[in-house]
């Protein structure tokens, strides 16, 4: 569920700064259903401690306050976190979220825990995003072709599913894996996955690729 709220934000945040609608994203969003809150925080040396200064109230007020200063895109980081930079010591190794202003930039890391077990609802969880680096120099990246991923994919994809029927394990490769091979041919945009993306924002070959991971992810509750 972390890694598909990530997902979701980035992209969420960088539909936002495009200019997209994005109103009602937070809470509504699939990944926040079992969350009571998502706030943010930027994090503050004070002598040898850390503090926690309020930034933004959810994800909708985050958008918003990144564009007042000027953000030019959201990126998810799959590089470990520098433990020295880091207040939320179970964020160290996640997925922070990078953001790049006009002349540097900053990475945000999540930290998840129980609010209320008993919620009616279900959302028991409470996410703090902390700014656990800033200042940091601007990075160009060099995006790969979308092709070659989805050609990747695919040849593991086969794999994979070759692999669990041999070992007689046809519910992984029937629920997961091909149906996931399935989402890489498909041009329809109903499928599970999509609500990963406001319609628009995401080029054919990258919805694609999405669709096709979330199809095809094997990682549960269980």
């Amino acid at each position: 569920m972390q890694i598909q709220q990530q997902i979701a934000i980035v992209i969420h945040g960088n539909a936002f700064l495009r200019g997209f609608q994005t109103a009602g994203f937070f809470p509504s969003h699939d990944s926040f259903k079992f969350y009571k809150q998502v706030q943010f925080v930027r994090l503050e040396q004070q002598g040898a401690k850390w503090r926690e200064k309020p930034f933004a109230a959810d994800p909708n007020d985050w958008f918003k306050r990144l564009a007042e200063r000027r953000a030019v895109g959201l990126r998810l980081e799959s590089k470990p976190v520098d433990r020295n930079l880091v207040a939320f010591a179970e964020a160290a190794g996640n997925w922070p979220i990078g953001v790049d202003l006009p002349d540097t930039s900053e990475s945000w890391a999540e930290r998840a825990e129980v609010a209320n077990r008993d919620d009616p609802n279900g959302r028991i969880w409470k996410a703090t995003y902390g700014r656990i680096a800033w200042d940091l120099p601007r990075n160009e990246f060099s995006r790969p072709a979308l092709s070659g991923t989805l050609a990747r994919m695919e040849t593991v994809l086969s794999e994979i599913s070759a692999f669990a029927r041999r070992e007689h394990l046809e519910g992984w490769a029937s629920d997961c894996f091909e149906p996931g091979l399935q989402q890489l041919k498909s041009t329809s945009s109903h499928s599970r996955g999509t609500d990963l993306s406001p319609p628009g924002v995401l080029d054919p070959d990258a919805e694609r690729a999405l669709r096709a991971a979330a199809a095809s992810w094997p990682f549960g509750g269980m």
